[in-house]
């Protein structure tokens, strides 16, 4: 027996699978995507080289004890789209916000892309990104506009450390 789907019907599935992918790739690596989708799991790998820039955001309000959250959030969203940016031009993998951190690891799953030396460019570019949107009201205050940090280390990923 065959079920006949109207066409607007089957558009509309398209539509929702097409998201369904796009929010998959927006968490996971391609790589770890397919392999989810095909096995219904991610094995473990390890990777002698991965290279982590962690960009901590200090203060995004001059008072922000005092700042109302959804301006606080709305800052957060905003910093954090540029910084994605900036990964996808590097090809450095974005791997989790945590509150104000931002943390991402190059070099991972391909070796080939993301090297030192990106994560390196790609971390003074989210400094600039920092001082230009917010210099003006952090000197105010007298406190920095951001601190990154990046490390080169050997790194085992496993399904649940992409999420």
């Amino acid at each position: 027996m065959f079920a006949v789907v109207d066409p607007s019907r089957r558009r509309r599935i398209k539509q929702e699978h097409a998201r369904s992918e796009a929010l998959l790739l927006n968490i996971l690596p391609q790589e770890v995507a397919d392999e989810l989708k095909a096995k219904g799991h991610a094995d473990a790998k390890h990777f002698a080289h991965g290279h982590h820039p962690l960009h901590r955001l200090q203060g995004l309000h001059a008072n922000e004890r005092e700042a109302p959250q959804a301006l606080v959030a709305e800052k957060l969203n905003t910093c954090f789209k540029a910084f994605y940016h900036i990964m996808e031009k590097y090809r450095i993998e974005k791997i989790k916000t945590i509150g104000d951190a931002y943390m991402a690891a190059g070099g991972l799953p391909d070796p080939k892309h993301g090297s030192a030396a990106d994560v390196v460019r790609a971390a003074l570019e989210m400094q600039n990104f920092m001082k230009a949107r917010h210099k003006a009201e952090r000197e105010a205050v007298g406190k920095p506009y951001s601190r990154c940090a990046s490390a080169s280390t050997p790194v085992r990923s496993s399904q649940a450390s992409w999420a």
